[in-house]
């Protein structure tokens, strides 16, 4: 959603009635376009449009009277945000959110904070590092990532065919250190190129089972055409063989009874 999308509309009624979590990402954008800066949001005044603003997403998620999953601006460290400001503006503005959220007693929110896959693995000294953007365990409830195997479906990129394994390591390392928040892959999906799709499937449930892997709580599948690349096909119905693998995948037990 963006800053001033109404909330609740038809589409979240409809979430609510099928009795499913909901994972609410506000970007820090309105409607016509016009981008609100972290820095803004993080210094905004008591009784200012952009604090009463704030103020009016925790009043509205409060009524709900249901536990959302909040996200504040996701994968802030990408080329797309440079505009928004740096990391430490993202930051404060993330606590200021989260502080308003709470002193207005919204405490059926809790906060995922939501990075790419990349941001994990990259080195500590480069700017889209995980680490110099995280808001601190008191300010955050779940890590969550975007993890995408891309392989070769994006043009000008020459990347391999991963696992999920492979994807999402680097995301559990980082929440070792943060032992008592849940993790989640707020979106997660695989391109067909050079790989085997179904085959790709069949291995997450083996996976989300191992040992090391408790921390993580939900995963949501990217069921689209990314709007970016459209040869990257990350629908389930991308071929027989990748709808054929997801549908073994979610039938398995770890899916219909939960990870334990």
């Amino acid at each position: 959603d963006m800053w001033d999308t109404p909330f609740p509309r038809a589409y979240d009624e409809a979430v609510f009635s099928g009795n499913r979590q909901m994972l609410l990402s506000v970007r820090p954008k309105l409607t016509n376009g016009t981008a609100i800066t972290w820095r803004a949001i993080a210094d905004a005044p008591v009784g200012s449009t952009l604090y009463n603003q704030t103020v009016a997403w925790a009043d509205k998620v409060k009524a709900t009277g249901r536990t959302i999953w909040f996200n504040f601006g996701h994968e802030p460290e990408t080329g797309a945000n440079l505009s928004q400001g740096v990391n430490t503006d993202y930051i404060d503005a993330w606590r200021k959110v989260v502080s308003i959220f709470r002193a207005r007693g919204a405490t059926n929110a809790k906060f995922v904070w939501i990075m790419t896959d990349w941001s994990f693995e990259v080195a500590s000294s480069d700017r889209r590092s995980a680490a110099k953007w995280y808001p601190g365990d008191a300010y955050v409830d779940y890590i969550a990532s975007d993890s995408y195997n891309w392989s070769t479906c994006r043009t000008g990129y020459n990347t391999p065919w991963r696992s999920l394994e492979q994807i999402i390591t680097p995301l559990r390392t980082f929440g070792t250190q943060h032992p008592d928040k849940g993790l989640i892959l707020a979106e997660w999906a695989s391109a067909e190129q050079n790989g085997d799709k179904g085959a790709w499937f069949d291995a997450v449930p083996g996976l989300l089972a191992k040992s090391g892997y408790e921390q993580f709580v939900a995963v949501s599948y990217f069921n689209r055409i990314d709007p970016g690349f459209p040869n990257c096909n990350f629908r389930i119905t991308s071929s027989a063989g990748a709808k054929a693998g997801f549908i073994r995948m979610a039938n398995s037990p770890i899916f219909t009874t939960g990870i334990t």
